[in-house]
């Protein structure tokens, strides 16, 4: 039988600044409004994948 595949790793905006030490402000300007991540909206809370947001702040590191 097949393994799923693992699922990712979600993270409120809250929890992503925490974890990155980027501000709160700073994540919510670069995800909510210019939509540099995507992300998904539960209630009050903004919801991105941790994983792609690496990856997309690696591209547009270098």
């Amino acid at each position: 039988m097949e393994r799923l595949p693992e699922p990712p790793t979600l993270l409120s905006l809250n929890e992503l600044a925490i974890k990155t030490g980027l501000s709160y402000q700073f994540l919510r300007k670069m995800i909510v409004e210019e939509k540099h991540v995507a992300y998904m909206k539960v209630g009050r809370k903004y919801i991105v994948n941790y994983e792609l947001f690496l990856q997309k702040l690696g591209h547009m590191e270098g």
